[in-house]
């Protein structure tokens, strides 16, 4: 009791750490707590039409080391004049959004990964664009331009 005492907290690759109180006069009321938290790193998220054609504003989201892999096709913005499309059997363009991750690579970066395992900075969420079709009085149909 009454030495000072100097408290190194061990690197954790992935994780940033953040300190109380790192060094003190020993005494039974001194404490010091060391937090680990899983180091981020930012995604772009696009909004894109089927032709390619952006249709809202891109979004930066932070995705941590450590945390359970993100579905980025649920909880999707209503963007107005297109519906997402969901992932199906038949339907796969938004696949590669279903399973988002953030893992280190060699040199202990947080990187992040798409549902396929691929490197990825960026991820493009796909929406079909709404149509409309009218049918006149005299039973011919009209059409606005927009795909079907």
């Amino acid at each position: 009791m009454g030495d000072k005492v100097v408290i190194i907290p061990t690197a954790v690759t992935g994780y940033s750490f953040a300190q109380t109180n790192g060094s003190f006069t020993a005494l039974e009321s001194n404490v010091d707590t060391v937090t680990y938290t899983g180091k981020q790193t930012p995604i772009t998220i696009k909004y894109q039409d089927y032709f390619g054609q952006t249709i809202a504003p891109s979004k930066i989201m932070n995705l941590t080391y450590g945390s359970a892999a993100q579905d980025l096709t649920t909880n999707v913005p209503i963007i107005s004049g297109y519906t997402f499309t969901a992932v199906s059997a038949t339907e796969t363009k938004n696949q590669s959004a279903t399973s988002v991750s953030a893992s280190l690579d060699t040199n202990g970066n947080v990187i992040v990964k798409d549902a396929n395992g691929k490197q990825i900075s960026e991820v493009i969420l796909y929406y079909k664009t709404n149509a409309t079709v009218s049918i006149n009085a005299n039973g011919s149909k009209y059409y606005d331009g927009l795909s079907v």
